[in-house]
C-alpha cells in the first residue's frame, strides 16, 4: 500500500489547533501503512516540532517544510487578500505540488479539523482524470448572496460545484503536467482579482471540470440543518470561518474536538482561550462575516472577476 501523505499549512499560531488535528489523525490510523505528515509554515521551530512528535507513533512521521524563500515574492500579490482574519498560511498549499515533485498524491488538511476516521480511506480516493478531490461548500452553498458571488464572479457554472479547499486530495502529477498552481501564481500576479475565499476562488476556477466531488461527511463544517445527524457521522469535522470550538460555547460538533484536545497537551490552554474570548471578539467577529458577505454582494454584480477571462 501507498504511504498517506499527508500536508498541513499553519504559522505559529495555530501550534495548538494543529496539534489537536494530529493528534487525531494519529488516533484514527491503521497499524499497517506509514503515515507521513508535514507541516508547511515559515515560524515553526524545533521546538514546535518536538511538541508535535509526541503524537508520532512507528508508522507515523512528522515533518516540518519552511517555505519562507518560496512564498516571499509571492507576499505583495497575497497581502491585499488577506483582509483582518486570513492568514497567508493558506496560500502555502500550492506550493506543495513543486516542492515534493517526488510525490504523486497528497491529503491537505486545514489546521482547524478533526478527523474521525482513519484519513488513509481520503487518501485512497482514485483520481485518474482529476487535478484532485473536495467537498462542495456547505457555508456557499446555504447563503444565496454567495452563490451568485461564485457562479458570476469566480466564473463557476454551478454554485454547487463550488468547493471548500479544506479538506482536499491533490493530485500532485496532473497538478504539475497542467501547471496549476504556476497558472494561479501567474494571475495573482497579472490580475490581482478581488475575493471572498483567496485561494480557495483560484482553484475553483482552474480546477474547474477537473473535480471529483468527495462525500460530504469528509468535510463537515459547523452548520446543523433540520433532521441532520450530528457527530456520530462526521468522517472530517473541519471547524471553519468563524465557528470555532475555542471561541464560542455550542459551536455545533465541538464535543469531537473536545474530546480529541483532552487527550494533548494544549487542552488548558484551549479552555483558557474560550474562557478568555471577549464580548468584543465576537462582535469582530460578526462584523467580519458581515464585511465578507458585502463584498460578495458587491462583486457579484461586477464584470472584472474570474469570469470576465472566460469571455477573452
Amino acid at each position: 500500500m501507498d504511504n498517506v501523505n499527508i500536508f498541513f499549512a499553519a504559522d505559529r499560531t495555530y501550534l495548538p489547533y494543529l496539534g489537536v488535528s494530529i493528534y487525531s489523525i494519529s488516533e484514527h490510523a491503521v497499524t499497517d501503512r506509514e503515515y507521513n505528515l508535514t507541516v508547511l509554515t515559515t515560524d515553526m521551530t524545533d521546538d514546535s516540532l518536538a511538541v508535535l512528535n509526541k503524537f508520532t507513533k512507528p508508522n507515523i512521521k512528522i515533518h516540518i517544510r519552511n517555505v519562507e524563500s518560496e512564498i516571499s515574492y509571492l507576499r505583495k500579490h497575497i497581502a491585499p487578500t488577506l483582509r483582518d482574519y486570513y492568514s497567508e498560511a493558506i496560500f502555502y498549499r500550492i506550493l506543495i505540488p513543486g516542492l515534493f515533485p517526488d510525490i504523486e498524491k497528497a491529503v491537505y488538511l486545514d489546521s482547524d479539523t478533526v478527523a474521525c476516521r482513519d484519513v488513509a480511506d481520503l487518501y485512497d480516493t482514485e483520481l485518474d482524470g482529476y487535478l484532485l478531490a473536495a467537498v462542495t461548500d456547505e457555508t456557499v452553498i446555504g447563503e444565496s448572496v454567495f452563490c451568485k458571488y461564485v457562479e458570476n464572479y469566480v466564473g463557476i457554472d454551478d454554485a454547487e460545484e463550488y468547493f471548500n479547499s479544506g479538506v482536499l486530495v491533490m493530485n500532485l502529477s496532473a497538478m504539475r503536467r497542467e501547471r496549476t498552481c504556476e497558472k494561479l501564481i501567474d494571475m495573482m500576479e497579472n490580475f490581482s482579482f478581488k475575493t471572498v475565499a483567496p485561494d480557495q476562488d483560484y482553484l475553483n476556477f482552474l480546477c474547474q471540470g477537473r473535480v471529483k466531488y468527495l462525500h460530504p461527511l469528509w468535510n463537515k463544517h459547523p452548520i446543523l440543518y433540520e433532521n441532520e445527524q450530528t457527530d456520530e457521522d462526521v468522517f472530517i469535522m473541519h471547524y471553519n470561518m468563524f465557528y470555532k470550538p475555542w471561541h464560542y460555547f455550542g459551536v455545533v460538533n465541538e464535543r469531537l474536538f473536545w474530546k480529541t484536545a483532552a487527550c494533548t497537551p494544549f487542552i488548558t490552554e484551549l479552555l483558557r482561550e474560550r474562557n478568555e474570548y471577549t464580548d468584543e471578539q465576537r462582535a469582530s467577529d460578526l462584523g467580519s462575516a458581515a464585511e465578507l458577505l458585502h463584498c460578495a454582494e458587491e462583486l457579484a454584480g461586477s464584470h472584472e472577476g474570474f469570469a470576465s477571462l472566460l469571455c477573452t
